[in-house]
């Protein structure tokens, strides 16, 4: 089964139970995408939630009929990460 959106993809965010209601309407991009037993799920930065990520299935998206960039997308900033060994969690570097 082959996917239906793109990475970069722009896509509206439909009413649906997994997305919350201040979203349905308005618009994210692909970031991420992955096919499991129930299909296809993508990973969507939604630009009315502080570009937040959520995943979404295929059903809660429609294609805006564009694409990004991945240079619109990633300003190539780096962060580093310090990650405790005992706990195996991470906070930022300072």
């Amino acid at each position: 089964m082959e996917p239906k959106f793109d990475f970069y993809e722009v896509v509206s965010i439909l009413p649906c139970d997994a997305a919350p209601g201040r979203l349905w309407g308005t618009c994210g991009v692909v970031v991420g995408r992955a096919c499991g037993d129930g299909g296809w799920e993508y990973g969507i930065q939604a630009f009315a939630d502080d570009n937040c990520c959520w995943q979404l299935e295929e059903r809660c998206l429609r294609t805006e009929g564009r694409k990004m960039s991945r240079d619109d997308v990633y300003t190539g900033d780096v962060m580093g990460v310090r990650v405790d060994p005992a706990t195996g969690r991470g906070s930022p570097r300072t």
